[in-house]
């Protein structure tokens, strides 16, 4: 959809219109997708297979003073590379997969700072950013899924890796109903 050619079917616009409205820090990007998704699972209709999904996966990022990078653990590499994590939330049908939700997490590891103030510090973003770096990974899977059902997506099931196979994990599925099928730790 971000395609020149398919913007240019929906507006005369050219690239710079886009890239300003994605860096507009007003706009609840998190709320449209949500909202968005809410649509597709409802003209879906009844699903006898309904889950959440969440996966994390790192975004290698390259540079010296990249704003927003920390250090992660890949486990496709094998170690500790400079970059993003990203939290990808979704719901799975019979029928379906559709992403409700996403969050960036920032380690404590060699966090770089941003290299410069947000216009509001109360905006959308600003919000995001801050919570991106204090919050745990667990509290943001609780969070995704609190939101998910506020808007009255809900689901039966709550499927991860073994990163999710916590007690905090396990706890948040049970306050909402969710059987958890999760892939356990080889530890003791």
């Amino acid at each position: 959809m971000f395609a020149k050619e398919s913007l240019l079917s929906f507006s005369s616009a050219k690239k710079d219109v886009l890239y300003d409205l994605l860096n507009r820090e007003d706009l609840n990007w998190r709320k449209l997708q949500l909202y968005t998704a809410k649509k597709l699972i409802k003209q879906e209709g009844k699903s006898k297979v309904r889950a959440f999904v969440v996966d994390d996966s790192v975004k290698q990022r390259r540079g010296k003073k990249m704003p927003g990078v920390s250090s992660h653990f890949d486990h496709l590499t094998g170690r500790c590379v400079m970059g993003q994590q990203v939290l990808s939330f979704g719901y799975a049908s019979d029928s379906q997969f559709v992403p409700l939700d996403n969050e960036l997490f920032i380690s404590q590891t060699k966090a770089q700072p941003l290299t410069r103030k947000f216009k509001d510090e109360r905006s959308i973003v600003a919000k995001r950013y801050k919570q991106s770096v204090a919050q745990t990974k667990p509290a943001m899977v609780a969070g995704m899924v609190k939101r998910a059902l506020g808007v009255g997506i809900e689901a039966d099931y709550f499927l991860a890796d073994s990163w999710f196979a916590t007690k905090p994990i396990i706890s948040m599925t049970l306050e909402h109903d969710l059987t958890a099928i999760l892939r356990m730790k080889k530890t003791k």
